[in-house]
């Protein structure tokens, strides 16, 4: 994964100076406000134990996965733009199927597939993104505990009740 870096603007702070990195792709551009502070650490040569924290590398994490996915919808768009005129200049230029416009119907589909595409890139995944998904895994891992809970009590209600009886006997 490539991504081009169309600036670094330098802050500096008190404690120490940060990097703010502007990252883009073709021509939708888009801004990442990440304060790195391993931007020093990286490229000097005193490398002290300067570490990102969870969240920084969390959203760039997502940053770079939004990247993707936005970069994979704008790569389906330009194919769907150059395969639909070869279509055309198949079906209506080189006359192949010529007395059905069987190549409005592929197009047609493609661009429904297209249309999906995007609505799963910029609809689906802000309402199911990472907020969605962290309260789905507690909500599975809630349930996890209570059951091994649920578990527990039922083991030692059999240890209580075998050592109940066992009592009985002696």
């Amino acid at each position: 994964m490539r991504i081009q870096s169309t600036g670094v603007t330098r802050l500096t702070k008190k404690e120490g100076t940060y990097y703010r990195l502007i990252l883009a792709e073709s021509s939708y551009r888009f801004h990442v406000s990440l304060l790195l502070k391993i931007a020093i650490s990286m490229f000097s040569k005193n490398k002290k134990g300067t570490n990102i924290d969870l969240a920084q590398h969390e959203q760039l994490e997502y940053a770079h996965e939004r990247i993707h996915q936005k970069k994979k919808l704008y790569r389906h768009f330009v194919f769907l733009l150059i395969g639909s005129v070869f279509l055309v200049l198949f079906n209506k230029i080189l006359k192949y199927g010529e007395g059905y416009d069987w190549a409005l119907w592929v197009i047609s589909f493609w661009s429904f597939l297209f249309v999906m595409h995007a609505v799963n890139v910029f609809v689906l995944k802000e309402f199911m993104g990472r907020d969605w998904e962290r309260k789905q895994r507690e909500i599975l891992v809630q349930k996890q505990k209570d059951r091994i809970a649920e578990i527990q009590k039922e083991v030692e209600k059999d240890v209580a009740s075998t050592q109940i009886v066992k009592k009985k006997e002696l």
